[in-house]
């Protein structure tokens, strides 16, 4: 079973590395990067940009994949002039050109909850699914999502307690390769300053193995 998991110990790296297992080919896209106090991954987006989602992307994954991180958001962001996202990110794989994946986000003032297909042209995405309106994240709510097959699926786990709780989910087939990893999307209508304030505490992801088929076993720890 391929698993890597990291609390961003490594912090402060622009663009994140952690020793080669992040991966982003220089484009258009945003960098994703770490910070500290706390050490947490955000995005790099100066908001000229539009769509052009921070990201970065793991390596070894099979298709099948469970993900999840744990949510940062400074009790001081805005929460008026419009919403920014963190990101889990499947099946993703990128070129100097494009960027395609499935990504799962999660609205900062719990606007929405979204599946969403990047199609690889910076900004020809199709949204695939949204739950609508939910009870907006805060620090030390976990996200999780699930890939299998073409299935996808996108949890909320609240710090208050609680089992992981579907919000989500939609099958699509178009992508059936590709790696997880995270993204950041700031809201261009809404204040720069706040570009640090939303993002992951830290990651994790797990194959998914298909029934009676052998695993392997490959681990990676960013402590």
């Amino acid at each position: 079973m391929t698993s890597y998991s990291t609390n961003f110990s490594g912090a402060p790296e622009s663009p994140i590395s952690e020793g080669g297992a992040w991966h982003h080919t220089p484009n258009v896209y945003a960098n994703l990067i770490t910070v500290g106090s706390p050490n947490r991954a955000v995005g790099s987006q100066t908001g000229t940009g539009g769509f052009n989602d921070s990201y970065a992307y793991l390596s070894a994954f099979a298709p099948n994949v469970s993900v999840q991180a744990t949510v940062y958001k400074d009790v001081t962001i805005d929460t008026v002039n419009g919403e920014h996202e963190v990101e889990l990110l499947l099946r993703m794989a990128d070129s100097g050109t494009t960027a395609r994946c499935y990504e799962c986000n999660y609205s900062s003032i719990g606007g929405y909850a979204q599946i969403v297909r990047w199609n690889g042209a910076l900004g020809d995405f199709s949204i695939l699914a949204d739950s609508g309106g939910f009870t907006a994240p805060v620090t030390g709510d976990v996200v999780k999502a699930t890939i299998v097959g073409g299935t996808i699926t996108s949890f909320i786990k609240r710090a208050s307690g609680g089992d992981f709780v579907p919000l989500v989910q939609f099958t699509d087939n178009v992508w059936t390769d590709g790696q997880p990893g995270i993204g950041m999307w700031l809201n261009t209508a809404a204040h720069f300053a706040d570009e640090q304030k939303f993002g992951f505490t830290d990651f994790s992801v797990t194959d998914i193995q298909a029934a009676n088929t052998r695993s392997r076993y490959f681990s990676w720890s960013r402590g």
